[in-house]
């Protein structure tokens, strides 16, 4: 689960457990198509600059199934 803001031309959010919202630190998230991505820091919290004309973000962490998410979206 994702959640977070788009501000000019930078994203920031929280990666959390769907069911229980504990963060998900390690989490990884790339922009699609591209190798730009970043992880997730101990409390689930990522930004990321440079929005791409996709806009479209793939989040992924160990166990869970990855997500695609159209930046722009409230939460997701």
């Amino acid at each position: 689960l994702l959640a977070g803001t788009v501000s000019a031309q930078t994203i920031t959010g929280r990666v959390v457990e769907r069911g229980t919202q504990a963060p998900l630190p390690g989490a990884v998230l790339r922009w699609l198509g591209t190798p730009v991505g970043t992880a997730t820091d101990s409390l689930g919290a990522f930004s990321l600059a440079r929005v791409p004309a996709t806009n479209r973000l793939i989040a992924s962490f160990v166990g869970y199934r990855s997500d695609t998410l159209t930046v722009g979206d409230s939460a997701t």
